[in-house]
């Protein structure tokens, strides 16, 4: 177990870090940080723009796992783009790819759409949580000392307008791959 305040390794079960005084306490309590064996700092360094908010979002996340955000409703995949989550990405087209495979061209797509982005507007907040958690437990398993993470936390998550970029290289291929299928099976000329 690490500190979740130095990211020291604890070897031993103990009250408190030997290398900086926090508190480690009952390990077994409903902070979600402490649990995920990630720290504020880390995840702050993470998230970098809006750390603020993702961080009282993600307090009681686990017994509530939808809240609201409006960017994931708005931007969908441009939005997990931006917060580098392409396999979210990913795993969207390819679920629309299918429901294209599989629905005939109607005027169900909006509502689908729409669906989509409610889904992503209640469920954003915690597909983002999940994100950087696992990243952040990589990073933690890569890297011992603490400031390595830090770094590591730093260029691995944070925005990226790059992330945007690609998520529409992903939609356009998407939309040539939706295209060619439906061509195919005689659902467009």
């Amino acid at each position: 177990m690490d500190c979740p305040k130095c990211g020291k390794e604890i070897e031993t079960p103990t009250e408190t870090c030997s290398n900086c005084g926090e508190s480690i306490g009952d390990q077994n309590n409903s902070n979600i940080f402490s649990q995920r064996n990630t720290n504020m700092e880390q995840l702050r360094l993470f998230v970098g723009d809006n750390a603020d908010y993702y961080l009282k979002k993600w307090e009681n996340i686990e017994e509530k796992r939808e809240s609201w955000n409006w960017a994931g409703f708005l931007g969908g995949i441009f939005w997990m783009g931006y917060r580098k989550m392409y396999l979210y990405v990913i795993i969207t087209l390819g679920i629309f790819l299918v429901l294209d495979a599989v629905i005939p061209v109607s005027n169900l797509d909006p509502l689908f759409s729409l669906i989509f982005a409610l889904l992503i507007g209640l469920n954003g907040n915690y597909l983002y949580y999940l994100h950087a958690n696992n990243k952040l437990r990589r990073i933690n398993e890569l890297f011992s000392d603490p400031e390595h993470r830090k770094i590591a936390a730093f260029k691995t998550g944070g925005p990226s307008w790059l992330g945007v970029a690609s998520a529409l290289i992903f939609i356009i291929v998407y939309a040539v791959i939706a295209t060619q299928l439906m061509i195919a099976a005689g659902k467009l000329p």
